[in-house]
């Protein structure tokens, strides 16, 4: 089996963390933005960036609890994590 967590590029934890309901329709575009660097020799053109961000991906998890009617007492309420694949747009 291959795991590829070592190839995650992540921001600092504390940066990662949306408190509230993003369900809702005022929260539920997400926007992320790079600010490219200039003027340094380290930074990238146009193309490189678009190259590196091809078939990339933002992970997200989300937390939720859910009513299961089928059950009783406290097995009716099922908490549950869901992980998204979510393609960067390169535009």
């Amino acid at each position: 089996m291959s795991f590829h967590h070592k190839k995650f590029v992540c921001i600092d934890q504390e940066d990662m963390r949306i408190n509230g309901d993003y369900s809702t329709s005022k929260a539920r575009l997400m926007n992320f933005q790079l600010v490219k660097c200039h003027g340094h020799d380290y930074c990238k053109s146009d193309e490189e960036i678009k190259a590196y961000l091809r078939n990339k991906f933002v992970v997200m998890l989300s937390n939720q609890i859910r009513f299961e009617s089928r059950n009783v007492g406290g097995e009716s309420v099922v908490k549950e994590s869901n992980l998204d694949w979510i393609p960067v747009n390169e535009q």
